[in-house]
């Protein structure tokens, strides 16, 4: 099973289309495999929750959770790591995802075959500045540079990893379902790079793009009070005292990753 977790704003978010991304999953997922998706909702207190989704009107089941509102865009950790926790016993892989997106592929079948303990590359690649960046050519973007150090990378492109990164329910299990920061595709990418680094695993698995983002990205860029999260320190993340903190994190995470697949037998 894949569970689609994400976290809906409606009331003055112009960007927010909750029904056409739910309708596009719909579209572009079998019947026969409608029973193999779920959606995690989090909607705010003061916000208003679509008749759809009361009323369940699609063939796949939405949970929905509705609760104080938290710091915006610097909030997806904290919702993203408490609808981790309440997933469908049966769930294969988590996706993490906006309600601007729309599914433009079918993918499920595909997905479904990959091992558990991988993160899901999609639209696009882990882009880190170097020698050769030409900023005139931002949106070719390279696969994940297995053997990069990122704590040797000045500054990372401005795109790091899938927009809507997919992984594995039992990968997070072995992270204690912590994701570390709002820049949830540079956590993956950073924990991808430092299992291969530290212990010679590649989990992060190349997959056909199939969504598109339909809205601008205008999130707000005022200061993170995550000091561990890259915007909190004006883009410069790995100049801050607190990268030491992160990867230390981020190493033990990935630590617990490893020994959890060499436990079970798993790519190890």
């Amino acid at each position: 099973m894949l569970s689609i977790c994400l976290s809906s704003r409606i009331i003055n978010n112009p960007s927010s289309n909750l029904k056409r991304f739910l309708d596009s999953l719909d579209n572009f997922t079998k019947n026969d495999e409608k029973d193999k998706i779920e959606i995690l909702i989090k909607f705010d207190n003061d916000d208003i929750i679509p008749e759809f989704v009361l009323n369940s009107e699609y063939p796949f089941p939405i949970k929905y959770f509705q609760y104080e509102r938290g710091e915006g865009r610097w909030d997806i950790a904290n919702v993203l790591n408490f609808l981790i926790t309440m997933v469908d016993e049966k769930c294969k892989f988590i996706m993490n995802i906006a309600d601007d997106f729309v599914i433009d592929k079918y993918f499920l079948t595909d997905l479904l075959k990959i091992d558990e303990y991988s993160i899901i590359g999609g639209a696009s690649w882990a882009h880190p500045y170097g020698k050769e960046y030409d900023p005139g050519k931002r949106n070719l973007y390279m696969k994940l540079p297995l053997g990069v150090d990122p704590r040797n990378i000045d500054h990372w492109g401005y795109s790091i990893g899938a927009y809507a990164p997919i992984f594995g329910r039992k990968l997070m299990l072995s992270t204690g379902c912590n994701v570390l920061i709002n820049s949830v595709d540079f956590y993956f990418v950073s924990l991808a790079l430092e299992i291969y680094n530290k212990h010679g695993l590649n989990i992060w698995k190349d997959f056909h793009n199939f969504y598109d983002r339909i809205e601008s990205y205008n999130a707000s860029r005022k200061k993170c009070y995550n000091l561990l999260d890259y915007p909190a320190n004006d883009g410069g993340f790995l100049s801050s005292e607190y990268e030491r903190r992160y990867f230390e994190i981020v190493s033990s995470q990935a630590t617990n990753i490893y020994l959890n697949m060499k436990n079970q037998n798993v790519g190890t």
